[in-house]
């Protein structure tokens, strides 16, 4: 089993606990957004490395937006939350060291696409960006850095079959 956290940060910060096993696939175990202090998001994050019980996650990983600054950014987000994301990020890094893999934005919004977390079953509510964009940062690392199945691909396809067969 893995298990990988994702974290959108920000003014309003997501957060997503996705899980996966070969027997039952993946799993949203909890999704939150909210604006987050750092010692929030901290609290947080280590609530949700635990809800799948004491000792079964096995290795857990954070996989979060590195937050850049740039023309773009500037012109949709302020200075305070730019400054709340850098903290977020390194509350997170202290308190979780050698956990947290950081990824610009690009990388896993532009290829965790709608139709990717719809066919993992990892669509969070409608109208929370910020929840969905930390959903597509933990299943690109599920992915992409511990090499389980992508949900787009035909394996997984016959998998999720066999599974619904029982």
């Amino acid at each position: 089993m893995s298990l990988v956290i994702g974290v959108d940060p920000g003014g309003t910060t997501g957060l997503a606990a996705v899980e996966y096993t070969p027997e039952q696939g993946y799993r949203l175990v909890a999704h939150l957004a909210t604006p987050f202090t750092p010692d929030e998001a901290v609290v947080q994050v280590a609530g949700m490395a635990v809800l799948v019980g004491p000792g079964e996650a096995g290795p857990w990983w954070i996989a979060a937006e590195r937050f850049v600054v740039s023309r773009r950014a500037g012109r949709s987000s302020t200075a305070a939350a730019g400054r709340r994301a850098r903290d977020i990020l390194g509350a997170l890094e202290a308190a979780f060291p050698g956990r947290i893999k950081l990824r610009n934005a690009a990388a896993a919004k532009g290829w965790a696409v709608d139709a990717r977390l719809k066919a993992a079953g990892l669509w969070p509510d409608q109208g929370r960006p910020h929840t969905t964009d930390a959903v597509r940062h933990a299943l690109y690392f599920q992915v992409v850095s511990l090499g389980n199945p992508d949900p787009l691909s035909m394996d997984f396809e016959l998998a999720q079959l066999e599974r619904r067969r029982g």
